[in-house]
């Protein structure tokens, strides 16, 4: 059957394959906001390659090969990550900016390494702030690698911070009250994340995780260590702001034990978050299904990036590769919808067509149906038109002589009669003759005056003088024509 959406039904897929789990999380749009449809956790029975690769084909036939927009990440103690602060908002200058400075922040050279920015705030005072990122190409080749051999291909390569603000603003809301610092606490390393008025304002990563946490208890202090570090280089930038919270979210039991130990050492409120809390899931995805031993905050947070500018750290020719591949489909489908839209046309006007046909051949058969009838009904309207047209046949000057010959007397005769017709309505008779006497004339004329067919008698003139026989008298009488049938 031909549909016709205007919902956006594609599904953006969320991937992380860190700490010997894989990870994958789909969102799509449903009335103008994603939302949650399909959540998969693995856990690998080795961190080989092998396994992984096998684990990523066994969602790929899960799926049914039905992964696209696909975002992986990279945890953030991979990378490096500065942050700066330009005397423009303007895009472009911005990038030129950005290129300028990232070949200054590492020992190695241009083709080494893989850049991208994220603009965290524009100011009023006509600031941008941008974090600049940049990781190694081996580290790159590394991921895409794995996902090649599961034959997969992303869209994009983020940063894991970037996907836990995402998951920060679209479940914990747009704009929480003064700065939050963020705990996601993943099985093999830690995003630590400062938030103020939702920007990202500051991060740090750790090579620590909650498998190594609850092995040994004295590597909480380390991490309450390194989260004193992250405050205090947040404290250094200009127009910082006090923490007002720790947020702790991520591995369930790690998370829990931490909470009492954080409060005590940093004097900060400390609260755990749910990674599924407030979150639009469709109703097969419940919060209890989902207590893995690993953090599910950054998988969630790649699905649901809807908007702006987004962080990629995919090579620039895998870029431009992936950016002709969907302008390729976006025709292939214009072209597609605009061939289903003539095709519809063709279907209408064809359906037309045939309407059209099936009603001049049921005409045609009532028409055959009723010929014999009809043929006999046509012959007696020929015969009454016949007759009606007989019927209104005007008199002609014979049938007035006619009439003239059955009401003149024996006495008189006529030696000059006139037949005029003057249009439609006025014919004239004219009448001239001898009679023996005046008397007759007169009688005539009375007679012509009673007859139905004669009106407005008149004597133009009688006299005997003009008469060349003596006792003749000569007489003249006009007089109009009524219309009559002779028949």
């Amino acid at each position: 059957m031909f549909k016709i959406s205007w919902e956006d039904e594609r599904k953006f897929t969320g991937l992380e394959i860190e700490g010997g789990y894989v990870k994958l999380a789909q969102a799509q749009n449903f009335k103008g906001s994603r939302k949650l449809v399909r959540l998969i956790v693995k856990k690998l029975a080795s961190r080989s390659e092998k396994a992984l690769a096998s684990a990523l084909s066994s969602i790929t036939d899960e799926l049914k090969g039905h992964i696209e927009h696909l975002s992986i990440c990279i945890p953030r103690h991979k990378v490096t990550v500065r942050f700066l602060r330009f005397p423009t908002v303007n895009e472009k200058e911005i990038a030129g900016m950005v290129r300028l400075q990232s070949a200054k922040e590492l020992p190695f050279s241009k083709e080494e390494i893989v850049s991208d920015y994220l603009i965290t705030e524009r100011t009023k005072d006509g600031y941008a702030k941008v974090a600049l990122v940049i990781a190694h190409l081996d580290i790159i080749k590394g991921y895409l690698g794995i996902l090649k051999k599961a034959n997969l291909e992303p869209e994009r390569l983020t940063l894991s911070t970037e996907a836990v603000g995402t998951w920060y603003r679209e479940v914990l809301g747009r704009r929480p009250k003064g700065p939050s610092l963020l705990i996601d606490i993943d099985n093999d390393n830690t995003d630590i994340v400062i938030f103020s008025n939702s920007h990202l304002s500051f991060t740090r990563g750790l090579n620590l995780g909650s498998a190594q946490l609850q092995e040994r208890a004295d590597l909480r202090n380390k991490l309450a260590e390194e989260i004193r570090r992250t405050m205090e280089g947040y404290g250094g930038q200009e127009g910082a702001k006090k923490i007002e919270r720790i947020l702790l979210g991520g591995a369930g039991e790690a998370v829990e034990g931490l909470k009492p130990f954080l409060e005590q050492e940093l004097n900060l409120p400390c609260q755990s978050v749910a990674a599924l809390k407030n979150l639009s899931c469709q109703k097969r995805i419940s919060s209890s299904q989902y207590k893995p031993e690993a953090s599910l905050l950054r998988v969630l947070g790649m699905a649901l990036d809807a908007g702006g500018r987004k962080l990629n750290l995919l090579p620039e020719s895998l870029r431009e590769k992936h950016e002709i591949k969907w302008k390729k489909k976006r025709v292939y489908k214009t072209f597609a919808l605009l061939v289903g839209i003539m095709l519809l046309g063709l279907l209408v006007f064809a359906k037309k067509i045939h309407d059209r046909q099936l009603h001049i051949f049921y005409l045609d058969r009532e028409i055959g149906q009723t010929a014999p009838f009809a043929t006999g009904v046509e012959s007696i309207l020929e015969k009454i038109e016949l007759i009606e047209s007989r019927r209104k046949i005007e008199g002609s000057a014979v049938d007035t002589l006619r009439l003239l010959h059955s009401l003149i007397p024996r006495n008189i005769s006529l030696s000059n009669f006139s037949f005029a017709e003057y249009g439609k309505e006025n014919k004239i008779v004219i009448l001239q003759g001898l009679s023996t006497s005046m008397s007759e004339i007169f009688k005539f004329i009375n007679t012509l005056e009673k007859s139905a067919y004669f009106k407005n008698v008149q004597l133009i003139y009688v006299s005997e003088k003009k008469a060349k026989i003596s006792g003749v008298t000569d007489f003249k009488i006009e007089c109009t024509l009524e219309e009559y049938n002779c028949f």
